[in-house]
């Protein structure tokens, strides 16, 4: 037979063992459990930050996008506009290149009549002067 040491204090002892084990592991499955809960808190919360992120990145992008189309046309209007004054200067320049060769010609023209001597004008001073002396 069996002795009351081998029956009954090494079974109690390895029971208070077991007993002692599975609180260790209790203990630790729950704080494994709060770490979990918390992790799984924190990817939410992240994943939220992130998802808000993305939206006002894209809505920034698409504002930014708007403005540049904005820029863009204001800058071809403003470029069209100096090329239309650009050729208005232009050709108001050119006009009064022309007028002014005009000009330049009207007075050779009349600069040459003054010039060469008018049979009509020669008679005129020469009478002129015949009354002057008589």
């Amino acid at each position: 037979m069996r002795s009351y040491q081998e029956m009954v204090v090494n079974q109690i002892r390895q029971m208070s063992e077991a007993n002692q084990e599975l609180i260790f592991y209790n203990n630790k499955f729950a704080i494994q459990q709060r770490l979990k809960t918390a992790l799984e808190e924190s990817f939410g919360v992240v994943s939220e930050k992130l998802r808000k992120t993305m939206e006002e990145n894209k809505v920034v992008r698409q504002r930014t996008k708007m403005q540049h189309e904005q820029n863009k046309e204001e800058v071809d209007f403003q470029e069209q506009f100096l090329k239309e004054q650009i050729k208005f200067i232009h050709e108001a320049r050119d006009e009064e290149e022309e007028k002014f060769e005009k000009l330049q010609q009207q007075q050779r023209e009349k600069f040459v009549k003054q010039s060469t001597p008018n049979t009509s004008n020669t008679e005129e001073y020469r009478r002129r002067m015949k009354l002057q002396n008589s």
